[in-house]
């Protein structure tokens, strides 16, 4: 049952105990400069290193257990949902206004080479193994080693409808920093990331499987594509002082949580100095 109100939610949590808090203490994360997004899932602390191991092209589904990725707590009983309560960060370094996004890290292809001018075709044996249908799935370009030069990037892939062939053109942005996210708004706009998604053909909802990605520019290095579903998120704006927000009454709803969920932080630092973030996420199940 989704919680959309206090009542349910105190009766989970006060009278029934289904609720689990977990601690995240990310001791360095990607700093690619002022203004640049990236994946804080390739830092140290907790949870551990996202080293994105996996045989290069080929969709690698991933999934959360232990300190791999935020800890979602025990799984519920048959016919019982988990959503995310209440969550609260603190950034106890500079790297400020910070502003977190909260995801499910889906599924990944490793290793699409810069350098290849080919299309380079993706192995889609293995699919989705949550939000099956992609619906609000989005991807992400993630740096795995360094790159020479700012390029450009056309990606084919299946949408949420089930409809393949569908591509897009965009700019993929400079670094020399593993785990920035380079992909830009536009092929044209390769000095500007203002968001850290690939933007989708018009009217799509969402990314089921990647076909094949034609680089173009030769910008080097090997990049991650990365499939993840945002979930909620967070804005520090001064250090030392914790950020909170309860989902209800501060959102709609309690976005919820999938069984197997990998949960990280994608961030967009107003700091070239890298944040060490602590802080918890609360869920509750129903």
């Amino acid at each position: 049952m989704a919680f959309n109100g206090i009542a349910p939610l105190a009766a989970a949590v006060a009278e029934n105990g289904r609720e689990w808090q977990s601690f995240f203490f990310k001791t360095s994360v990607p700093a690619p400069g002022a203004g640049r997004w990236a994946d804080a899932s390739v830092g140290a602390g907790i949870p551990i290193y996202n080293p994105y191991v996996g045989v290069q092209l080929e969709a690698t589904p991933v999934t959360g257990s232990g300190n791999r990725g935020i800890y979602v707590g025990p799984q519920p009983e048959s016919g019982q949902s988990k959503y995310i309560h209440a969550m609260q960060a603190v950034s106890v370094s500079a790297g400020v206004p910070l502003y977190m996004l909260l995801a499910d890290y889906v599924m990944f292809y490793p290793l699409i080479d810069g350098d290849s001018t080919d299309a380079q075709t993706m192995d889609n044996t293995l699919t989705l193994p949550r939000y099956t249908s992609g619906e609000g799935v989005r991807c992400m370009f993630v740096v795995q080693t360094p790159m020479a030069q700012s390029g450009t990037v056309t990606m084919s892939y299946t949408n949420s409808a089930g409809v393949s062939g569908r591509t897009t053109t965009f700019g993929i942005n400079l670094s020399s920093v593993i785990g920035c996210i380079v992909n830009t708004s536009s092929s044209s706009n390769a000095a500007s990331a203002e968001a850290p998604f690939v933007p989708l053909a018009n009217g799509d909802k969402g990314i089921r499987s990647i076909e094949s990605v034609t680089v173009a520019g030769a910008p080097g290095g090997f990049l991650n594509a990365v499939l993840v579903k945002p979930l909620a998120h967070l804005q520090l704006r001064e250090n030392s002082t914790a950020a909170e927000k309860v989902m209800v009454p501060q959102s709609a709803s309690c976005p919820k949580v999938e069984n197997g969920a990998y949960l990280n932080w994608i961030i967009n630092n107003a700091s070239a100095t890298a944040p060490v973030l602590r802080g918890f996420v609360h869920f509750a199940w129903s």
